[in-house]
């Protein structure tokens, strides 16, 4: 490992960047001329067949070894859709094969496990996002859409990908001229164990997105959050995209990212947004948790207090007047950004 690797898994950001896909094309030259194009996102599959949006490929600024995909997609009943990816390692259009990386709607659209393209040449799908062994240069998505009706449209929103290379160390964004410290978002908290015993430990994950939901405005249950984020497949409810998809399905429109640099964490607590963080902790790592560790957890980064500790609504307590907690600073980038700083970020609804 390179000295600026070592550094990236030390603390100093990684490269990690967001982009959106554009899903509208040119009809052509003339509609182009006039600011009109075509809607790639615009689905509408006939029974017993479907509709495809294939992206434009997408490169970053660098070459990634991770993927985080993410969408926003109207499907009504009676239609589903699977996302899948493909990547290119050189850049020279020898693309990989289609790999399954996501799926939404009639369970009898979306393939069995055993059917499924996971891996390539140099990489894999490791359930909810692509890993890398090496670098790639570039990454296409396409969505396939399914229904069992005719004329229903299935219409894909947004398509959103975070290229990442923890090993390719970048310089820290420059701080806020007014950084957000003693601010804290009025995000009501919630407890994951409040509900149904079998599930209750299990639900981290939508129990912190139904808190993201209420700040936004939609009052929806915890149970409606975990129902529609259960990846049955997996037989987990803490599906990375899935649970950008079921808040957007309920009215909340998101993406995945990933955070190596508080200042990018502080512009956003800044601008009214909470994000719901995805962590690891070993024993003695984040003083004052309700838990001594976790191979993995979703809490809800609120705010700052004065001193530039994080403020967070942590769902692992059996009280939801529990779960407002205060965690060190220093002691979040270990267990958080060191361990890939995968978030959801959530927006105002248009």
């Amino acid at each position: 490992m390179s000295i600026l690797a070592a550094l990236a898994f030390a603390g100093l950001p990684f490269y990690a960047e967001v982009q959106r896909a554009d899903l509208v094309e040119p009809a052509s030259a003339a509609s182009a001329e006039r600011g009109l194009g075509a809607d790639l996102g615009r689905l509408r599959p006939a029974p017993g067949g479907e509709s495809v949006c294939t992206a434009p490929a997408q490169r970053g600024a660098h070459p990634f070894r991770d993927l985080l995909a993410s969408w926003n997609v109207d499907a009504p009943p009676a239609t589903g859709f699977v996302v899948e990816l493909r990547v290119d390692a050189e850049g020279d259009g020898a693309w990989s094969a289609w790999m399954h990386l996501g799926d939404w709607g009639a369970p009898d659209f979306v393939p069995p496990l055993t059917q499924r393209v996971t891996t390539c040449a140099g990489g894999k799908v490791d359930v909810d996002f692509f890993r890398g062994e090496r670098t790639f240069q570039a990454v296409q998505l396409r969505v396939r859409a399914f229904s069992r009706e005719p004329g229903l449209e299935v219409r894909v929103r947004r398509l959103t990908v975070c290229f990442s290379d923890r090993e390719r160390a970048v310089e820290p964004l420059a701080p806020l001229d007014a950084r957000p410290l003693g601010r804290v978002l009025d995000v009501h908290p919630r407890s994951q164990k409040t509900e149904r015993p079998e599930i209750a430990g299990r639900i981290c994950s939508p129990t912190s997105v139904s808190m993201v939901l209420g700040y936004r405005g939609v009052d929806v249950t915890t149970l409606a959050v975990a129902e529609a984020a259960f990846d049955a497949a997996h037989d987990i409810y803490g599906n990375w995209p899935r649970n950008v998809q079921a808040a957007y399905a309920l009215g909340v429109p998101g993406y995945l990212a990933r955070f190596s640099d508080w200042a990018r964490v502080e512009r956003l607590v800044a601008e009214g947004t909470p994000i719901v963080a995805s962590i690891a902790v070993k024993e003695g790592q984040l003083t004052g948790a309700p838990y001594p560790s976790t191979a993995g957890h979703l809490i809800v980064i609120v705010g700052f207090d004065r001193e530039g500790n994080c403020v967070v609504n942590d769902p692992a307590v059996s009280d939801p007047e529990g779960a407002r907690r205060v965690y060190r600073r220093d002691e979040m980038e270990t267990v958080w950004m060191r361990r890939g700083g995968t978030a959801y970020v959530l927006e105002a609804r248009p």
